[in-house]
């Protein structure tokens, strides 16, 4: 009998309060959302960069004299040689995307390393001509036209300089 007094009890108090008891099943569903889309930054060419590079260089030097001092001479053949070494080196550069598909850039870049040769001198027996080619640096611009987002067409054109 105590527990069918309890019942009425509950029942009182809820009505009193504006509460009742209930479970899971008596709660409507929630509603589906969507999830919000991410945002997507449009694709910009502009930007600077910086990379690094190692790989290995040849050369070829064929010498001979025509002249000296302005005077010609007979052709003297010193010979001609190759080389190969290690090159490594570094770039720097940045481009701006400018009038919708429009990029113009600059860059700079440096290779480092030495290319060896030598030869014997057959004008002049004994005599070895040595070429060392120590580095190259370049500077180049380029102007371009981005037909995609992701597809740049360019013409470059730079300035070299190298130490040999």
């Amino acid at each position: 009998m105590a527990n069918s007094r309890l019942y009425p009890c509950t029942a009182i108090i809820g009505i009193l309060f504006g509460t009742t008891v209930a479970s899971a099943a008596d709660l409507p569903a929630r509603p589906y959302t969507k999830a919000p889309s991410l945002y997507h930054a449009p694709i910009s060419w502009t930007g600077c960069y910086l990379g690094g590079n190692i790989g290995a260089g040849w050369d070829r030097f064929n010498a001979g004299e025509v002249g000296f001092a302005g005077v010609p001479t007979p052709f003297l053949d010193y010979g001609s040689n190759n080389g190969s070494g290690l090159r490594g080196g570094g770039q720097i550069g940045c481009d701006y995307q400018f009038a919708s598909n429009w990029v113009i850039g600059i860059q700079g870049k440096a290779e480092f390393g030495d290319i060896n040769s030598s030869n014997p001198v057959a004008a002049f027996p004994g005599i070895t001509a040595a070429f060392k080619l120590k580095n190259t640096e370049t500077l180049t611009a380029r102007l371009g036209y981005a037909f995609a987002p992701t597809v740049l067409g360019y013409v470059k054109g730079d300035a070299a300089w190298a130490n040999a």
